[in-house]
């Protein structure tokens, strides 16, 4: 049962300094193993490691440590770009269309997703997973205020005339 023990522990000292060596991370990652964990991102989320490496060590990026993966990058997550209020970062592009106060007024499902021929470019975005929508000023706001919004403004362009 030693000799076992002895050989399994020696064994695995093998397998990791040879992924050590062979393995050159960039900057901030550290050599891991891939568990299937998660690494967060500059959106927010955690992004799931995927587990179909070539070997069971793997580049990743210690969000233990404070940092994020950004654009592929491991970056410290105080350097992630901000958004303004209810709007996410998606470093990947949208692959669909904005959700705006006009597509809830239309009684479209903002919550599946809305194909667009084009991937938007990353950057903020409103956050309808959190039930919000672009309204025509250009805010992120609760879906529920988009009915008589375009109303209100309508009557202050009027009293503004006045």
């Amino acid at each position: 049962m030693q000799l076992f023990i002895s050989f399994l522990f020696t064994s695995l000292l093998l397998v990791f300094s040879v992924a050590e060596d062979t393995t050159k991370c960039c900057e901030n990652e550290e050599i891991g193993l891939v568990t299937g964990e998660s690494e967060m991102t500059c959106s927010g989320t955690d992004t799931q490691i995927p587990k179909n490496q070539p070997s069971a060590f793997a580049c990743l990026c210690p969000k233990e440590k404070g940092f994020a993966r950004f654009m592929g990058r491991c970056i410290m997550q105080s350097e992630c770009p901000e958004c303004r209020g209810h709007e996410r970062f998606f470093e990947h592009g949208v692959r669909r269309a904005e959700a705006t106060c006009d597509d809830v007024r239309k009684g479209v499902d903002v919550a599946v997703p809305m194909p667009t021929a084009n991937v938007l470019e990353p950057g903020c975005y409103c956050s309808t997973v959190e039930g919000f929508v672009r309204n025509e000023a250009g805010e992120c706001i609760p879906m529920e205020k988009c009915f008589g919004e375009r109303e209100k403004r309508k009557a202050r362009h009027v009293e503004v005339k006045k």
